[in-house]
Formats: C-alpha cells, sequence, structure tokens
C-alpha cells in the first residue's frame, strides 16, 4: 500500500510536523473526512479507519510511506497490528520524501526505486507456490 490513510487522525505527531507543508495538510485531510463521511460518528467505523478492523487473516502486506509523510505514523502503526495479528508486514520508509512522491517516478529516483520495490513484492505474492 502507497502511503495509505488507515485512521481518521490528523492530530498524531507526523501529522504535526508535517501536515502543513508540501503534499498532504492537515486541513485538506479534515476537508476530505467532512466531505467523505456522511456523519462524524463513521470516523470510528473499521472501513473508513482500518486501523480499527479486526485484520487477522490479512495476506501479506509491503507498506510504504517517506520519511516527511504526515501519515507516517499511520503506516508504522499499521505495520505494527499487521504483525500483532500475525500478518506478514514489510514497510518501507523512504527517507527525505513527503506525500505524493511516487507520481514523480520520472523525476525523482527515489520515487523509481519505490515503485520497483512494489513490483518485486508483487512478484513475490504472486509468485507460484512450491
Amino acid at each position: 500500500m502507497i502511503y495509505g490513510v488507515y485512521s481518521t487522525d490528523t492530530e498524531s505527531d507526523s501529522w504535526q510536523r508535517f501536515g502543513r507543508g508540501a503534499g498532504l495538510s492537515q486541513s485538506q485531510m479534515r476537508w476530505i473526512w467532512e466531505t467523505y463521511l456522511e456523519s462524524p460518528e463513521q470516523q470510528r467505523d473499521w472501513r473508513a479507519a482500518p486501523l480499527l478492523a479486526d485484520l487477522a487473516g490479512l495476506p501479506p502486506a509491503h507498506l510504504i510511506v517517506g520519511s516527511l509523510d504526515p501519515l507516517l505514523d499511520d503506516s508504522h502503526r499499521l505495520a505494527a497490528r499487521l504483525k500483532e495479528a500475525g500478518v506478514p508486514c514489510e514497510l518501507t520508509v523512504y527517507e527525505g520524501i513527503n506525500h505524493g512522491f511516487i507520481r514523480y517516478g520520472r523525476l525523482i529516483a527515489t520515487a523509481r526505486r519505490a515503485i520497483a520495490d512494489c513490483a518485486v513484492a508483487l512478484r513475490k505474492a504472486f509468485a507460484p507456490a512450491r
């Protein structure tokens, strides 16, 4: 999963540090939640916030996020929850990169490396069992 949103929290440490600059802001994310959900109570629904879900039995996960992404804490929390649930999980944090970096594959070598890493993870996940 590429820098996913796994909770409705916009107050975590990474949101406080990185949610005011490039890529994704706290105000944008709050607007998204207000627009996307029918009521504030849905913020506690696992379908909006997968961190609240029972994660047991999920397939292996490959998570990527930039070290300057406001979603960094969510990614770390999801990786920890998946491991607690017995789900194989790999989290890669790309240093010095903010939210949305994957779309700059032609311009940023780190984005090209992340895409290649995702391709390797997919190849591994879909390899025939031996």
